[in-house]
């Protein structure tokens, strides 16, 4: 997967900043390039996978269903650069001013993204589901989850900050959502009338409905400042959090005095709550992904109704509503981090706030006849 960068698989060269009519005459290259490769020692990926499940129909129609279900996978698939110094190496005062890719461990390249088979994740969940079946014009359907997935990588893409200890950075799931609620009906609207007009304008209209309820993912505190003195090329660092730090976001704005908007607190009275390691070191901190984004609500809606034209000809109308209260879901907060002291950089005045939302409503109408 994604080898067709790599030489010799590469089937296109590039040239960049150039003119169709002097393709070459660009600024030049930098060397050495981000090259990338698949580790073909690399065991086999392996899932256990094991459920138990309790079904009973409790009457009129309805059947609910218990079930635990649980997954432990090896050998899962990340990606490491391989090509990353020691741990303080750009740290240690006898290295300035030399070149990092010379003190590389293969020397005069750059990253080397290698994708590994080392990774290791877990997942339990318990799922009910309630179901009516449809009769007497109304059907519905209930389903919950509550679940757990842990790993130390979730994308294949995504490079972990430390080759040397994928460990360190085992925790939840990028996807660990830890409650899912969807309820969903079909309702079939009565109407009676011995008026045929008002009979065939206001009967057999269906009512479909559709809920979606969730709690937020996961997320981490970091930062793209190489703290560790390990190069460029190694995926974000992890922050220390401060013993008695008060940050919410678990579900709930941070309780702050200066902004609302604040999803977690960036300190606590005058104390920072994430500060950086120790200059050329990572943190022993397990802090990946503690906090967790804003839950997410989906509110969706369906009202359509055929009408026989002629013979076998109908007419169907529908509306569908997609999030038809308008309700907005928040994004995640702003989690990128800038230390000051250590690099001078202004810090950014979103660093824990919740600046943006998605959804809205939005209706669409069709009309589509059938012969």
């Amino acid at each position: 997967m994604f080898a067709g960068g790599i030489p010799p698989l590469q089937q296109v060269a590039s040239l960049s900043l150039g003119s169709v009519d002097n393709p070459g005459g660009g600024a030049n290259g930098s060397y050495p390039l981000l090259s990338g490769d698949i580790d073909q020692q690399s065991p086999q990926p392996e899932a256990y996978i094991w459920n138990a499940s309790v079904e009973r129909e409790i009457g009129f129609g309805t059947v609910v269903e218990v079930s635990y279900v649980g997954r432990h996978a090896l050998h899962q698939q990340y990606a490491a650069n391989v090509n990353q110094l020691p741990t303080g190496t750009l740290t240690n005062p006898a290295n300035a001013g030399l070149n990092t890719n010379y003190l590389r461990p293969f020397k005069g390249y750059g990253p080397i993204n290698l994708v590994k088979q080392g990774d290791t994740a877990t997942y339990d969940g318990l799922q009910v589901n309630v179901t009516r079946r449809f009769q007497h014009g109304l059907g519905f359907n209930v389903a919950y989850t509550y679940a757990s997935s842990r790993d130390c990588d979730s994308f294949q893409k995504q490079v972990v900050p430390n080759t040397f200890d994928i460990h360190g950075i085992c925790g939840p799931s990028d996807y660990d959502i830890r409650q899912v609620l969807v309820p969903s009906a079909v309702y079939e609207i009565p109407f009676k009338s011995d008026n045929p007009l008002l009979r065939e304008a206001l009967a057999g209209w269906q009512l479909t409905q559709s809920y979606q309820f969730q709690t937020g993912a996961p997320f981490s505190v970091a930062t793209s400042q190489d703290i560790a003195g390990v190069g460029a090329g190694s995926g974000n660092q992890l922050l220390q959090v401060s013993p008695g730090s008060m940050l919410k976001g678990n579900g709930h704005f941070s309780n702050s005095n200066t902004d609302n908007n604040y999803w977690f607190a960036p300190t606590t009275g005058s104390v920072q709550n994430f500060t950086t390691p120790t200059p050329g070191t990572f943190t022993s901190q397990l802090n990946r992904n503690i906090l967790r984004a804003p839950g997410q609500s989906y509110f969706n809606a369906s009202l359509q109704k055929r009408f026989p034209i002629y013979e076998s000809s109908t007419l169907n109308f529908r509306v569908d509503a997609f999030d038809f209260p308008n309700h907005p879901n928040w994004n995640s907060p702003d989690s990128t981090y800038v230390d000051q002291a250590l690099y001078g950089d202004t810090s950014s005045p979103t660093f824990g706030k919740v600046t943006q939302k998605n959804n809205q409503r939005s209706l669409q109408l069709s009309l589509r006849y059938s012969f």
